[in-house]
């Protein structure tokens, strides 16, 4: 019966043949240098020890009273120390497990040279994807996109082509929005401006509620925006003379409609900015005349308003 034992060895290599045999007292019955490499050669994957093996091996055989002892150092590529053991009265055993190992040696080697001539020394490297010179463009997130909003703003300007002369004006607005679209809806007034006639004058005021349908280009309502609104006002203008043989005070509806280009902006939040410029035709046009004396005021064909003030956004 045989036993292998496997154990680690320095890794000098000798200048000798590839296998060199020792046989100690009792165990001249083994066989020598060449028999044990003919004896390779008959194993399969054996072939010629000479070509194949890359390390050199020393096989230092011993006997004692109970057994066989094969000792194989091996130096070199294959370095190692292997121990093999036979109880048996004869060599024939041990010859026959020492030639196994040293075929099996030798196949190890012819492999492992194998696979360092087919392996890649320097593998090049993966090659990095080609920049792109322009960054891809940035889409506003789809919250922002359906971001409600509510506020309040107030503001003055001008009122042009409502009253006898352009005259100053005052708004107030709730504002409701989503995304880009909004809401405005509040009124306007404007202090009377007075138009002088013959011996006397008329003072002509106006009051209004304004509804605006507004479309901005940024969908958030904390970044700069601009954009155009449709716009309908509905009230009432008024006129009362003063220093005529008749003198009254007459109220009259007044229907507009029109559009205006508008901007806005973050001041610190929730505080905004806003500004508007904008344009109305009279759907139902008022003037004033006085008896004896004719037309005090005739609206011309359109008007229109230019605004600006603050206010508060909350989402």
């Amino acid at each position: 019966m045989c036993a292998v034992a496997i154990s680690a060895a320095g890794r000098a290599r000798a200048d000798a043949p590839w296998l060199g045999v020792t046989r100690g007292p009792g165990a001249t019955d083994c066989p020598d240098a060449t028999a044990l490499a003919a004896a390779v050669a008959r194993e399969p994957h054996g072939g010629d020890g000479a070509a194949l093996a890359m390390s050199h091996y020393n096989v230092a055989i011993t006997r004692d009273a109970a057994r066989l002892a094969a000792t194989i150092r091996v130096s070199g590529a294959n370095a190692g120390e292997r121990t093999i053991v036979d109880r048996g009265d004869t060599c024939q055993g041990l010859a026959r497990a020492l030639a196994v190992t040293l075929a099996i040696l030798l196949d190890e080697e012819r492999r492992a040279r194998e696979e360092s001539v087919e392996a890649p020394v320097n593998p090049p490297p993966p090659q990095a994807p080609p920049q792109r010179d322009t960054a891809p463009p940035v889409r506003v997130p789809r919250s922002s996109e359906r971001a409600v909003t509510i506020g309040a703003r107030a503001g003055g300007g001008a009122l042009l082509g409502v009253l006898p002369q352009p005259g100053a004006m005052g708004v107030v607005e709730a504002t409701f929005g989503v995304g880009r679209w909004s809401l405005q809806a509040g009124a306007i007034g404007a202090p009377a401006v007075a138009a002088r006639v013959g011996i006397g004058e008329v003072d002509v005021s106006a009051i209004a509620g304004r509804v605006s349908g507004c479309g901005g280009i940024s969908s958030d309502p904390r970044a700069l925006t601009a954009g155009i609104c449709a716009v309908v006002a509905v009230g009432a203008v008024e006129g009362a003379a003063h220093g005529y043989d008749t003198n009254d005070t007459r109220t009259r509806a007044w229907v507009a409609a029109g559009s205006a280009l508008f901007g806005a902006g973050p001041i610190a939040s929730p505080l905004t900015w806003w500004g508007k410029a904008g344009f109305l035709v009279p759907i139902v046009p008022q003037g004033f005349d006085v008896r004896g004396v004719g037309p005090v005021f005739v609206p011309p064909a359109a008007g229109g308003s230019l605004e600006m003030g603050i206010g508060v956004t909350f989402r």
